[in-house]
């Protein structure tokens, strides 16, 4: 049995991404472990027009935007505060939950997907797929409920 000591959680605070929450608070507390939660806040590109003081005010309010879910997410929680670090960061989003994974040792990723197949997961990419294929350790994605759970059967 592989100990779960840290338990790497990347979310963009989607949907999807917080479906894979409740796994993770199952994880750890049968664990133990501890939990990082990733976000990576968009960049703010650089554009001549823009003036310094105007884009610290947009990496501001991501930083803020980010912050007011991590507290929300948590204050919902049944896991101990204190058995959760908040990472904020900015980048690419397979890149950096990549490069966290190997910083914190993490033992797994538990990630949401928003579950695209075909030509839609083709054109947009994938970000689980990268991190399944580049992680230092084993990645469990939760996908979407499926429509018998979300309805109760399906027609």
């Amino acid at each position: 049995m592989t100990r779960l000591a840290t338990l790497l959680f990347p979310t963009d605070f989607s949907p999807a991404a917080q479906g894979a929450w409740p796994v993770v608070e199952a994880l750890a507390t049968a664990s133990g472990g501890t939990v990082v939660l990733l976000h990576i806040m968009p960049e703010v590109p650089e554009d001549p027009r823009t003036s310094p003081g105007a884009r610290a005010r947009l990496e501001a309010g991501y930083r803020r935007r980010a912050e007011e879910s991590v507290a929300t997410l948590l204050a919902e929680s049944s896991l101990p505060r204190a058995r959760v670090r908040t990472i904020l960061c900015h980048g690419v989003a397979q890149e950096e939950i990549v490069n966290h994974a190997h910083s914190v040792g993490a033992d797994v990723v538990v990630m949401g997907t928003h579950g695209w197949s075909g030509l839609l997961r083709w054109a947009l990419g994938s970000v689980a797929h990268h991190v399944i294929q580049a992680a230092p350790c084993p990645v469990l994605t939760v996908g979407p409920p499926s429509q018998k759970e979300v309805y109760g059967r399906v027609a």
